[in-house]
């Protein structure tokens, strides 16, 4: 019984980094976004919204899988591993609006072997040309004794995680583990906001900001061009908006 408790304490306290880590990539992303008609939604708001949206339903409805059902002979579908689903919200010229989805957002305080979640549903995802893209807080660095980052380097050194994270996600963005002393979630966002707006001039690329992540607290994970700091995914869904646009 004890064990079965202690088991059940465990799985409380991943659910609940796991939420707060979530609600950080929401905050952040709506924060600086949300001028720009950029929305980031958990399924379950989706869902609400849904009763009285139907355009906001079949958002929800196109992220979802079709998965062959052999006992019922026919699809049934199913959300991938999803927190978080970014669409585009636009005006139509008789007053109302469309979603258009952006990308499908997995969050993951660690990985532990479970990085095969992600990757699977992002590889099935490629075949409908929907982006999956991974945040990270890479949490084991952040441990008292033997801290250590499981996304290591690029390149032959590279861990099995990275291998599968780089081959299979369009992109992993590292987010610092706010829980931390001394990092304050709106204190980035306020940072971030007027480095934003100049960004517009360079179209949101090459800037080289890393406000949301902390490179200098080591172990840290080696940049390369899929395993970026957060920040890299707020100017990225800029340009993922224009491509949609056309």
């Amino acid at each position: 019984m004890a064990s079965d408790e202690a088991i059940s304490a465990r799985q409380r306290r991943v659910q609940q980094i796991g939420a707060q880590l979530e609600g950080n990539v929401q905050s952040a992303i709506n924060s600086i976004l949300n001028a720009k008609d950029i929305y980031a939604h958990k399924p379950s708001e989706i869902n609400r919204m849904a009763r009285t949206d139907d355009q906001i339903r079949g958002l929800l409805v196109y992220c979802m899988m079709p998965l062959p059902h052999p006992c019922g002979g026919d699809f049934q579908l199913q959300l991938p591993d999803t927190d978080l689903i970014v669409a585009l919200r636009q005006v139509l010229p008789n007053g109302l609006h469309e979603w258009k989805p952006l990308t499908i957002v997995s969050c993951k305080a660690s990985f532990h072997a479970r990085e095969t979640e992600a990757t699977f549903w992002s590889r099935l995802n490629r075949e409908r040309s929907v982006r999956n893209v991974l945040v990270t807080e890479d949490s084991d660095r952040y441990q008292p004794k033997g801290p250590k980052t499981e996304l290591k380097s690029c390149g032959p050194q590279a861990s099995k995680t990275r291998r599968l994270l780089e081959a299979y996600m369009d992109r992993v963005y590292i987010i610092k583990k706010y829980s931390v002393v001394g990092y304050n979630l709106t204190q980035d966002i306020n940072r971030f906001r007027p480095l934003f707006q100049r960004a517009e001039a360079q179209h949101y690329t090459g800037i080289g900001s890393h406000i949301f992540d902390d490179p200098e607290r080591r172990p840290h994970a080696e940049y390369c061009s899929r395993v970026r700091p957060f920040d890299d995914l707020l100017f990225d869904l800029m340009r993922w908006k224009y491509e949609t646009l056309g």
